[in-house]
């Protein structure tokens, strides 16, 4: 048994050094094409959070499965930690950009669209896409390399999806999004006042 757990850590060290090296290859080739150092950088950091998804099974549904199922939250709230961390970050980034927001004022290159039911229709068929597929999109990626024979239907079925939403994307827009509100809670609250409520909605969320 020492034998088997020895190599099989051993296998998993070469695979790891392999894997470094092939990626540090690739990093180098990249390099020589018109913006190779920004390649090389998203080829990196795509590994890397590729790497983490693996490990950490990082899956919306897979995450609410498990609470539902078996009433595990550790997953559902390492998801609200992620967000409220980045509602810290966000709010950080927003504040430099616009020191004093203000109603009718948006910062810089944010993108902020504006919500109505279009949005909510959005996010359910999301939702229910994931639940057909048995787990979230990024799920999919990581278990195509562990050799899933179900991944690579669901992600032609994806890339179908968003040629489909693409295509539809400006008659929907004109329809049911151009027109509703943008709302900002910053321009309403002010930076501490909607940090404080999305953080306090994630603590009820948490508890």
């Amino acid at each position: 048994m020492a034998f088997k757990v020895n190599f099989s850590h051993a296998g998993a060290l070469v695979l790891v050094v392999a894997l470094g090296v092939a990626l540090g290859v690739a990093a180098h080739a990249v390099q020589a094409l018109p913006g190779g150092r920004t390649l090389a950088f998203a080829l990196a950091t795509g590994s890397v959070l590729g790497l983490v998804l693996q490990r950490t099974r990082f899956c919306f549904y897979c995450h609410a499965r498990d609470w539902f199922e078996d009433g595990n939250p550790r997953g559902l709230l390492a998801i609200v930690l992620a967000l409220a961390v980045g509602v810290v970050g966000y709010t950080v980034v927003l504040g430099s950009w616009l020191p004093v927001p203000q109603p009718g004022k948006l910062p810089p290159d944010m993108h902020i669209g504006p919500v109505s039911g279009v949005l909510v229709a959005a996010g359910l068929s999301f939702g229910a896409g994931m639940v057909v597929l048995g787990s979230c999109i990024s799920a999919h990626w990581y278990r195509l390399a562990e050799g899933s024979m179900v991944s690579p239907f669901a992600l032609v079925g994806s890339a179908l999806g968003f040629v489909l939403g693409f295509k539809t994307w400006n008659p929907l827009y004109s329809l049911g999004v151009a027109d509703a509100p943008v709302i900002w809670l910053p321009a309403h609250l002010g930076y501490a006042g909607a940090l404080l409520v999305q953080l306090g909605w994630l603590a009820l969320l948490a508890a």
